[in-house]
């Protein structure tokens, strides 16, 4: 059960490609990040992943610090001129982006893979956290045991390159 004192955990995929922000709304128009954002269900805690321009995203609205989480598996982060930010500050909302890259650059086809990886973490996280956090779970993401965020430059950066692509062919063989 997630450690969650109020609230509920929900998650949502959508079939098929759903824009962040487009003319009806993209994620925003999801009935359950409405109830979030609108007050609602202030402390429920909302998973999506999300495809935008053929590559797959992570987000989570976390009711609790009214903070979205926004993640890239190639690890930038959302654009401050992304009209995202100012959406969700007309609710009393952030936008907080981990920046930590787990797809190789060089690998252009497993985004979608690495989405269900981040939300398999952030459930597994939800489930055994004391307290659930923002900077609790980008924490999790930083130190797992099966891969590891590569750095943009330096020695480090083959060995995990191959320790995550590794990761990414057993999720898929599974």
């Amino acid at each position: 059960m997630p450690k969650l004192t109020k609230g509920k955990l929900r998650v949502w995929a959508p079939i098929g490609a759903e824009d962040l922000l487009n003319e009806t709304g993209g994620v925003l128009r999801n009935r359950f990040v409405k109830e979030a954002l609108s007050g609602k269900a202030p402390d429920d805690v909302v998973a999506v992943q999300f495809s935008e321009a053929d590559h797959w995203r992570f987000l989570v609205f976390f009711g609790p610090e009214r903070t979205t989480i926004y993640w890239n598996p190639y690890g930038t982060a959302l654009l401050r001129r992304h009209g995202l930010h100012e959406r969700l500050a007309s609710f009393g909302w952030s936008v907080h982006s981990i920046t930590h890259a787990l797809q190789p650059r060089t690998d252009d086809y497993q985004c979608g893979v690495w989405v269900h990886v981040a939300l398999d973490l952030f459930l597994r996280y939800m489930t055994e956290a004391r307290k659930a956090t923002v900077s609790g779970f980008e924490q999790a993401m930083a130190q797992h045991e099966d891969f590891k965020p590569i750095p943009p430059s330096g020695s480090g950066r083959v060995e995990a390159t191959r320790a995550n692509v590794r990761h990414a062919t057993a999720v898929r063989a599974q």
